[in-house]
């Protein structure tokens, strides 16, 4: 498999998380809050691999949700250890934030909203899953970190 921009940025928060834990736990001797940052934040990167080996469109986008929403949550346990004064280093925070955006916009498109039980759009006929195959494809292509695009 061919590694994508959302999957290198993904590595290297979870890298990230793993330093930033490992320091706090040794100088500050501080465990319940790296322990749940260390779940999430390393689960965000294992969720997006996997969405890319799913069993269709609903498994992708769903794991790309759930990567999501660990990627929220781990936000959540980086402000807490900053404004606990258990660390400081704002970069990691910043990392997150980007990874959830990235993961926000390519989810936009492939988000159905159901109308009447139907995922099809029933007004005008559409299918709100016809642009997967050109977001996934998105995914795969080198990222030019100066234009944000493929």
């Amino acid at each position: 498999m061919k590694n994508s921009p959302l999957i290198d940025k993904s590595k290297a928060f979870a890298l990230e998380i793993i330093k930033v834990c490992n320091t706090v736990k040794q100088t500050k001797k501080e465990t319940a809050l790296t322990n749940q940052l260390i779940r999430s934040g390393t689960s965000v990167g294992a969720n997006i691999r996997e969405a890319f080996y799913g069993h269709g469109k609903a498994d992708f986008i769903a794991k790309l949700q759930i990567a999501l929403k660990e990627c929220s949550e781990s936000e959540y346990w980086i402000e807490l250890l900053i404004k606990s004064g258990y660390f400081d280093d704002r970069k990691v925070r910043d990392m997150c934030i980007e990874v959830k955006k990235r993961l926000s916009l390519h989810l936009t498109p492939l988000n159905p909203t159901k109308r009447n039980g139907s995922l099809i759009d029933k007004e005008n006929g559409s299918d709100p899953f016809s642009g997967f195959r050109a977001v996934f494809l998105f995914f795969l292509q080198p990222f030019d970190e100066h234009t944000d695009k493929p």
